[in-house]
């Protein structure tokens, strides 16, 4: 209590001096507990103007921590008893950040209306403004169609009198409708200009919210994978804000993509917890568990899907909405969707998906129309009742009318087009027209990035393992590290250049630097690469019929499972190279 009466007095304080005293010029101790709160509100309430806006303040960070609403709901009912208008608006302001999630929809909008209602008392433009913001986010997290006609009122009042904080707000959801509206240049060019000023300005949530809007673009274009590198440092940093959860979904996600199960595993383990139901409801948490539900579709996780199911059901009217109406995924119904699909429950799936369709299409979130059309003729496919497969073939090419009017990245046909393979850090790159596919490195990785290189040359297995097994000794002092190399001068340059290159990224990586160590390795590997083409172009002597056997064996079963891992990150691209490698004695690539 000694600390709850320090508080006190330091209140009492600032109210005797000149000016205005505000909550923040207050210092807090870390809350541990609600007790702050209600020592605080029994022991000043009557004393002291500033008393329930601090007793806000202290719910509100208390509640941040442990993402339990009912202490800001009981501080609500407190505010709302306040008769000074001036003092009731303070409170509001302390929750409007605190309270986005699903469940609070009917609070929110109470909240607002008062702090509408108390500007006409305050006589305070931005408590109008405030109110107003709140009611337009209440509107958009709820999928009401009017949320934009609201607005534009918030626009029009900005206008006569420009406040920072819902400013920025509202140039965030200009982001979010320029991605329903799948213009994702646009959109991409909005949050990097907004980024950059969140950055000026240190403001954390804007920090994640330009995140989780990069997540949203790289989805709908096909391209999530490109932001494993990005998303797997970020978790790795100490988390910042209630967006750190969909961070840690959204890199199970992409890692699933990018056939990366190992990491797909391990970030939807921590999401999950010892039990999903213990997710924080924070205003991420419909984005999270939608990320949550794709990961664990690709992973064919039956057990989390289901629960994700039940925890998702109550709110499929829903949009999925992550912070102030700054990101949106389309309806929970496509959630739901896939978590049926990836439990075999088709007839479920296939409701849901088709109901998923309408609602974006009211939305006018035209991408999340597109991918929940593939969705639904994937269920209506593999339920195969009479009419299901006519009706799937409707949905796909109405599907491909709205993407390439769109266009948005989505898998093609890749006829005429061919593969390229190149190394970025720990991972490949596999690239086929506009298709995209990123898996870690194998044996069989290093097999396709010299068979692509070289289409239509026929390279015998034995030297695609000859080629490897020279590598593995490039840098060994005293041996001859390319004997398929025509110029011994070469070769020496060759091994120097292998060995300086892996001094440097041992010095990198003892001083900690993972990024500059990743690209002195993509060096290496293009190096290498090269080489192994070499290998396979100049050819070298043949082993015998016994060599050659086991070298076919061993070839065509690193190949087939490298395939297999592009496949499970895109079906297309997969689909491409069972066509076109060829594998036996000798082997090919050959994408026509």
């Amino acid at each position: 209590m000694h600390m709850i009466e320090g508080m006190v007095d330091q209140v009492a304080r600032a109210e005797t001096l000149d000016g205005a005293p505000t909550v923040d010029s207050v210092s807090l101790p870390e809350p541990d507990s609600g007790r702050y709160a209600r020592a605080f509100t029994a022991g000043r309430r009557a004393e002291s103007s500033l008393a329930l806006s601090l007793t806000a303040k202290i719910s509100a960070r208390n509640d941040l921590g442990r993402w339990n609403a009912a202490n800001v709901l009981a501080t609500i009912e407190e505010a709302s008893a306040a008769t000074d208008p001036v003092t009731h608006t303070k409170a509001m302001h302390r929750f409007d950040h605190y309270l986005l999630g699903p469940e609070y929809s009917m609070v929110r909008r109470r909240l607002a209306l008062d702090m509408v209602g108390d500007s006409f008392h305050t006589g305070q433009s931005g408590d109008m403004l405030a109110g107003m913001l709140l009611l337009t986010v209440n509107l958009f997290l709820d999928g009401d169609p009017h949320a934009e006609r609201r607005l534009t009122e918030v626009r029009e009042l900005l206008a006569h009198g420009a406040q920072h904080a819902v400013g920025s707000i509202v140039e965030a959801i200009d982001v979010m409708l320029a991605i329903r509206a799948g213009e994702m240049t646009q959109a991409e060019r909005l949050t990097v200009a907004y980024a950059e000023r969140a950055d000026a300005d240190a403001d954390a949530d804007a920090q994640g919210w330009h995140l989780a809007q990069m997540i949203a673009i790289r989805w709908y274009q096909g391209r999530i994978a490109d932001l494993l590198p990005s998303l797997s440092s970020r978790v790795d940093a100490p988390s910042v804000g209630a967006t750190s959860e969909l961070q840690v979904a959204a890199l199970a996600l992409a890692a699933a993509v990018a056939g990366d199960r190992r990491t797909a595993i391990l970030a939807l383990s921590e999401v999950r917890g010892h039990d999903l139901a213990d997710l924080p409801r924070s205003s991420s948490w419909l984005a999270t568990m939608n990320a949550v539900v794709e990961a664990a579709h690709l992973l064919g996780d039956h057990e989390t899907s289901a629960q994700a199911y039940k925890l998702l059901q109550p709110f499929a009217a829903l949009p999925i909405m992550s912070g102030p109406g700054v990101v949106c995924f389309g309806s929970v119904h496509h959630t739901l969707g896939v978590a049926s699909l990836t439990c075999d429950r088709l007839d479920e799936a296939v409701d849901h998906l088709r109901s998923a369709v309408q609602h974006n299409l009211a939305l006018a979130h035209w991408p999340a129309v597109e991918v929940s059309r593939r969705r639904y003729a994937q269920a209506l496919a593999r339920r195969d009742h009479p009419w299901d497969a006519a009706t799937a073939r409707r949905e796909l090419a109405s599907s491909a009318a709205e993407s390439a009017t769109l266009k948005i990245e989505t898998p093609r046909d890749t006829s005429g087009s061919t593969l390229a393979c190149s190394r970025e850090g720990g991972l490949w790159r596999v690239t086929v027209g506009q298709c995209t596919a990123y898996v870690q490195n194998s044996v069989g990785m290093l097999h396709l990035a010299v068979l692509t290189a070289n289409p239509h040359q026929e390279i015998p297995a034995t030297d695609l393992v000859a080629g490897l097994d020279a590598l593995s000794n490039a840098t060994e002092a005293g041996k001859t590290a390319y004997p398929w190399a025509a110029d011994a001068t070469a070769a020496r340059d060759h091994r120097h250049r292998l060995t300086q290159l892996r001094l440097q990224i041992d010095k990198l990586e003892s001083h900690n630097d993972l990024e500059g160590a990743a690209r002195v390795q993509t060096e290496r590997d293009v190096l290498l690469g090269e080489l192994a083409s070499n290998a396979g172009m100049r050819g070298r002597r043949h082993r015998n019929a016994s060599g050659s056997e086991q070298a076919r064996i061993a070839v065509g079963k690193a190949v087939r499972r490298a395939i297999q891992r592009i496949a499970e990150a895109d079906a297309t691209i997969g689909e491409h190279l069972r066509g076109a490698i060829h594998t036996g004695i000798r082997c090919s690539y050959r994408p026509d």
